[in-house]
């Protein structure tokens, strides 16, 4: 039996959405503050061209695991979970709310809700 060796050298263009329409929810990636998620109906496309509207948070990722939380206004966690990101594997698990994450490539679409 052969072992594949995970890869660790990959980085992914993430962006970053909601679903929730109702709520303002803020995104933080390893504790660390990445701006307000907009609201888009359906999820995001790869390369997607926003022009001056509403665009997704975009970030790089290298292949690893990241801890994904998203805050209402009044600082409580509404979405919260791991994801982990490689070439070979993407997964995600949580206690609170949803993700869900899409990969395509080298490109993840990545959805918090309530």
């Amino acid at each position: 039996m052969q072992c594949k060796k995970e890869d660790t050298s990959t980085v992914f263009e993430a962006v970053f959405y909601t679903s929730t329409s109702n709520s303002r929810l803020s995104l933080y990636i390893d504790g660390e503050y990445q701006g307000v998620l907009p609201y888009f109906s359906k999820a995001p496309e790869c390369g997607q061209l926003y022009g001056d509207g509403q665009k997704p948070i975009a970030a790089q990722l290298a292949s690893g695991q990241y801890e994904i939380a998203a805050k209402d206004d009044a600082g409580k966690t509404v979405s919260h979970g791991t994801i982990s990101v490689s070439k070979n594997r993407t997964g995600s698990s949580g206690g609170i709310g949803g993700i869900s994450i899409s990969n395509y490539e080298t490109c993840l679409v990545i959805g918090l809700y309530e």
